[in-house]
């Protein structure tokens, strides 16, 4: 496995300030750590590999920890939202239905408007499938690198990456603005049973798997993280 974090940071590493960085250049987290950009990964994964036809819905950031014989995955999502706020956490359906309140006052009488807004109710945010799709999918495309890595170099049958993949520990963060978290190394242990909040419930499913535990925190439950975990 360290054959293949080498090659993955030496191809794919960019710092925590970039890989959390937002389109607008909002950066989320202010660290120069390097990790993979698991996103870069699947762009060029999908580029040689017919198996697939569209792009997986990765994690921004991969860190593969090596300690002893143990090795650790842990895949990083970074939000510049606030998962509390109903405008942040469901934008396209917010605007959308402002739009169609607005509807309402139209001058010629929208004949149309009660009919729109009962589908309206049936529609998702695209965000929000997209990042529940992201944890599993991360795993997923990490077999299938590991899959082809092991194979072009160490001529490693299938199976034996899937034994890898299965011991290996994972975990999954979620980095967002959202004062709220779910995370059992934070300082203040009176909120480490916290609930998180309800955009967020559906991560708990993930654990025991596929990951061993999975982590909803903002900027300081991320550096209560790299505290944890001997500022890895």
């Amino acid at each position: 496995m360290h054959n293949l974090n080498n090659y993955l940071l030496r191809k794919y590493g960019k710092s925590i300030k970039e890989l959390s960085e937002t389109e607008y250049g909002n950066k989320l987290i202010d660290y120069d750590f390097q990790m993979i950009s698991w996103d870069d990964v699947a762009e060029d994964f999908l580029k040689v590999n017919n198996e697939f036809n569209e792009k997986f819905s990765s994690a921004d950031a991969l860190y593969i920890l090596e300690k002893e014989d143990k090795v650790q995955l842990f895949f990083f999502e970074f939000k510049n939202i606030n998962y509390s706020s109903i405008e942040d956490s469901q934008m396209s359906k917010f605007h959308l239905n402002k739009c169609i309140d607005k509807m309402k006052f139209c001058s010629n009488d929208c004949e149309v408007y009660e009919d729109i807004k009962k589908h309206a109710e049936k529609l998702v945010d695209i965000a929000h499938v997209s990042l529940r799709s992201k944890p599993s999918d991360s795993i997923s495309l990490f077999y299938h690198v590991m899959k082809n890595f092991f194979k072009d170099n160490y001529n490693e049958k299938e199976d034996l990456c899937k034994e890898k993949l299965f011991k290996i520990e994972k975990f999954f963060f979620l980095v967002s603005n959202t004062h709220q978290q779910y995370a059992p190394f934070h300082k203040n242990k009176s909120n480490r049973y916290n609930n998180i909040v309800k955009p967020l419930s559906f991560l708990k499913r993930f654990e025991p798997y596929h990951y061993k535990m999975v982590f909803s925190v903002n900027d300081n439950g991320f550096h209560d993280f790299f505290c944890e975990w001997n500022k890895i």
